[in-house]
């Protein structure tokens, strides 16, 4: 029987003879991390995986042998691939492993299973595979000569809009992702073949969130893939230095253009640049460019008159701030409540226009305020390492973390229970029908309390948390502990307490200890104020995101969307000229950024870019591990 190209068969008594494409069941998860990621390509319908998987022992291998000969009976070669639980036993299997797993003859096959058995008899190799000696194999037919490897992301420099493919013993193909032109050739491959290879690859990226790289073959002509590993590329490929964001959160993950497009006409604003001059998109994730040269922090310290005059600047600098920022958050409210009270449907485009302009503007001033809350950090910070010299690295997060409201650690606090409560079902789409009575009612409840509230963060995308079924399952499956919001205020305390014992052990160490304990009450005051400011923001998202979704009905009603969710992935802009008549490809625009969020979700990138690459730099994309 076949699915998906995939031969299912059962040898007798065997405890692992199903093929991959029986994997979407419970029996799978024994098979460990690449047999699941290979079952969730088979289930997105990435075509490609051919063979058996037989499980394999050093003192019985009657069954990998019947399988090598089923295979080499079509007149295929067979290659061997085990399936292994972790990338560290991919590793080991490869160090003890001194012999080739593609057999062409029949003298070669016979080789192979003799090779393996010595191998399997291993202390190590079974110490890597949790002691087992059993090992489940892939049994993969392949045409003579056809193998290669094939990288999700640029193989010289990690570019992601670029992938790679190469063969066994030939150069890099680099092949442009969105347009498939291959921008560099190498030798070896046909240009169809690269071409099938590059997407190969690229959707086997889309569907598992992460850079990827595999090792193929091809059999009757049609790609397969041999293995699968997870990758780290080298990223610097950007002509600037820039660094990522974190206003609300440390990491807000994928941020959709309009959410940037606001972030930057925020940051813009607060700096009295033109716009478009500061932030960007990178991965699907903001960055900022670093607008001051050299160190920003681990400055040295400072005589005793530098620190109480940067202190006091600084104290002056914040009370200024909070007196804005509170007059902000009156004024805020104000215009949002005038916002709740228009009925957007009722507009004519034009004033639906200006009052997604004027809900833009309003998000924008969030940023601009955050962002100014996040420079008073920085100097007061600055003002610290004058008074007591330069802090442990892990000071410095801990200082300018915004402080969460009352209200944001009590729905904190509500989330945990119930997602404690709930238990492994929330792993099910279907949460709510599987709770009993008294959970369906509190479900209810929280959902109803939290209609209007969104999660903090930057980003537009999301709805309120309370909104439908989905967006509570979200919140409870993201629901910290409570002991983890506590743990970021004792984070807090406890940097400045080892703050305070630096100061006191430097020379005039009273003095210094006093600057840094004034220092230590504006900081307290400054991360108060980015919670606010942060609650602020969701909200005014919130409305930006009202007055979009109706911009996008419009253009769903004349074809330029498939979704009114699709504009939240266009610029302001952009918008507005689509709803004045100029639409210029906005669907497939928001597919190709789409994919890009996709592509980038579960992508750990990094905290900076720079344009230098480093006199270390060493990439070998189709065998380094993700450690």
């Amino acid at each position: 029987m076949t699915n998906g190209g995939v031969t299912i068969d059962q040898p007798a008594g065997s405890d692992a003879g199903f093929i991959l494409a029986e994997m979407a069941g419970d029996r799978a998860l024994s098979l460990g991390e690449e047999a699941r990621e290979i079952a969730r390509l088979i289930r997105a319908g990435v075509r490609g995986f051919e063979g058996r998987v037989v499980s394999v022992r050093s003192d019985s291998l009657h069954e990998l042998e019947l399988a090598i000969a089923a295979v080499r009976g079509t007149g295929a070669g067979a290659a061997i691939r085990p399936l292994f639980a972790t990338s560290g036993a991919a590793r080991a299997f490869d160090e003890h492993i001194d012999c080739s797993l593609d057999v062409s003859d029949d003298a070669g096959a016979a080789a192979l299973v003799s090779s393996l058995g010595a191998a399997l008899e291993a202390k190590a190799l079974r110490a890597a595979f949790g002691g087992s000696r059993a090992i489940p194999m892939r049994v993969i037919p392949f045409d003579a000569g056809s193998f290669g490897s094939a990288t999700s992301v640029d193989p010289l420099d990690g570019d992601p809009d670029r992938v790679g493919v190469t063969a066994r013993s030939g150069e890099w193909y680099r092949v442009e992702r969105k347009s498939g032109r291959i921008e560099h050739h190498g030798t070896e491959l046909e240009t169809a073949n690269v071409e099938n290879l590059a997407d190969l690859v690229d959707r086997c990226q889309i569907v598992l969130g992460r850079p990827v790289g595999i090792e193929w073959c091809t059999h009757a002509g049609r790609p397969v893939v041999l293995t699968l590993r997870p990758i780290r590329p080298l990223l610097a490929f950007t002509d600037a230095p820039l660094r990522r964001v974190a206003i609300v959160v440390a990491d807000e993950g994928t941020v959709a253009p309009l959410a940037i497009d606001a972030l930057d006409r925020g940051l813009c604003r607060a700096r009295e640049r033109d716009p478009g001059s500061i932030a960007s998109r990178v991965y699907a994730r903001p960055y900022r460019r670093l607008e001051v040269e050299g160190r920003l922090l681990g400055g040295p310290m400072g005589a005793v008159a530098a620190a109480t005059s940067a202190a006091a600047k600084v104290a002056y600098e914040a009370a200024v701030a909070f007196r804005d920022d509170s007059e902000f958050s009156k004024t805020s409210e104000e215009r949002m409540a005038r916002f709740a009270m228009a009925d957007l449907s009722d507009l004519d485009d034009e004033a639906l226009l200006r009052a997604f302009e004027e809900r833009h503007g309003l998000v924008a001033d969030a940023f601009g305020r955050l962002d100014g809350c996040r420079e008073l950090t920085r100097k007061a910070i600055v003002a610290l390492e004058i008074a007591a010299g330069p802090l442990p690295r892990e000071c410095y997060p801990a200082l300018s973390t915004p402080k969460s409201t009352k209200d944001r650690i009590r729905i904190g606090v509500d989330l945990a229970e119930l997602a404690r409560r709930i238990g492994a079902d929330l792993q099910n789409d279907d949460l709510r029908h599987r709770l009993d009575l008294a959970g369906v009612r509190r479900w209810d409840e929280l959902k109803n309390h939290l209609r209007n509230t969104r999660p903090l963060g930057i980003d537009v995308v999301p709805d309120a948390i309370g909104s439908s079924d989905a967006s509570l399952r979200a919140a409870l499956l993201a629901a910290p502990a409570r002991r983890r919001i506590d743990a970021l205020e004792e984070a807090r305390w406890s940097a400045i307490r080892r703050v305070l014992g630096i100061a006191q052990s430097q020379p005039f160490g009273a003095a210094r200890a006093g600057v840094v304990s004034s220092v230590s009450l504006v900081i307290d005051r400054i991360v108060t104020s980015k919670g606010r400011l942060a609650e602020v923001l969701a909200a005014t998202l919130g409305k930006l995101r009202e007055a979009a979704l109706e911009i996008g009905r419009r253009l769903v009603d004349r074809a330029s969307l498939d979704s009114s969710i699709d504009a939240l992935y266009l610029t302001q802009f952009e918008l507005e000229e689509a709803l004045r008549g100029e639409p210029s490809g906005l669907a497939s625009r928001v597919r190709a950024r789409r994919e890009d969020d996709e592509r980038w979700r579960w992508f750990d990138a990094p905290r900076r870019l720079r344009d230098e690459m480093p006199d270390s730099y060493a990439y070998s994309p189709s065998i380094a591990p993700l450690t």
